[in-house]
């Protein structure tokens, strides 16, 4: 896993991570995670709230050149039965859209790509899937850049690190 994921995943489960670096020794990565005591149940555990999930499903384009990020994003959609295209350009999304074969109704981009940006990704995309909602994310932009995409067409922004149950919100959104 990369730094990144470690760092989302750990913050997550209410850790921290302490880092020790000396020169021509290495570093030293130490996580600390809260110690959890689970109580014995005499009873069964009461049923779960249902799941914020759409009952349709929704076909999810996520585009992110951070591999292990656009992973664990995808498969934790895939489990909860969203239908995921994954792409790790712009030009590889953009294709995608335009080869489609069923349509797509949410994007989830990076702002921030090597080759491009997730705005114009965005812009392009809605060319070929016009019904699509946009769900924006950046690891260091605060705030959305200008976009000529249409203000109803963009569903949300996520920071990273961000929990996987902000963008499931967000998606059961989309279908409201």
């Amino acid at each position: 896993l990369g730094l990144f994921t470690v760092f989302g995943i750990t913050r997550a489960a209410g850790g921290a991570i302490e880092a020790e670096s000396s020169l021509a020794e290495g570093t030293t990565f130490r996580i600390y995670l809260p110690v959890y005591h689970a109580e014995v149940m005499e009873q069964p555990p009461a049923p779960m709230e249902p799941d914020l999930f759409p009952s349709q499903l929704k076909n999810v384009l996520v585009v992110e050149d951070d591999n292990s990020v656009r992973r664990f994003l995808s498969m934790s959609l895939r489990q909860k039965g969203f239908g995921i295209l994954e792409a790790g350009s712009g030009k590889e999304a953009i294709e995608h859209a335009a080869s489609a074969l069923e349509p797509i109704d949410v994007l989830i981009a990076d702002i921030h790509l090597p080759d491009t940006t997730g705005v114009r990704i965005a812009e392009e995309v809605l060319k070929h899937q016009p019904n699509l909602t946009v769900v924006f994310m950046s690891g260091d932009a605060k705030e959305l850049p200008e976009t000529s995409v249409p203000e109803h067409k963009i569903m949300g922004f996520l920071r990273k690190p961000f929990r996987v149950g902000e963008v499931q919100r967000l998606l059961h959104l989309v279908e409201k």
